[in-house]
């Protein structure tokens, strides 16, 4: 599952195509450290810090209407706060493949503005 770009782009389309452009350039530049800090996190077992940045990218991703990314980002925050490390590695490999399907169609939404 793709994110959802009719709802994005009639969410976001009132605020202009500089401004759409600015928020996709801000995530896009963004969130490689983010998920390559949790990907750290994850391989340390640092709860606190995988829920963190599980909540931080949830937020930066439930703005381009991508359920299962931000679906697979609540699981790992919950997973953090519960200390439950079942899963949690195929869990974060499942959400970087979510958030590289995202990049493509941000990519694709910017180069067509």
């Amino acid at each position: 599952m793709t994110m959802d770009r009719g709802a994005f782009m009639q969410e976001y389309r009132c605020y202009g195509n500089k401004m759409i452009s600015e928020l996709l350039d801000t995530f896009l530049k963004d969130y490689p450290e983010k998920v390559s800090a949790l990907q750290n996190a994850v391989d340390e077992m640092d709860f606190d810090t995988i829920a963190r940045l599980s909540h931080s990218l949830k937020g930066s991703v439930s703005v381009f209407c991508d359920d299962e990314a931000t679906s697979l980002a609540t699981e790992l925050e919950i997973k953090a706060k519960t200390a439950d490390t079942s899963g949690i590695s195929l869990l974060l490999d499942k959400f970087i493949l979510a958030i590289r399907q995202l990049h493509r169609d941000l990519s694709e939404i910017k180069d067509n503005l």
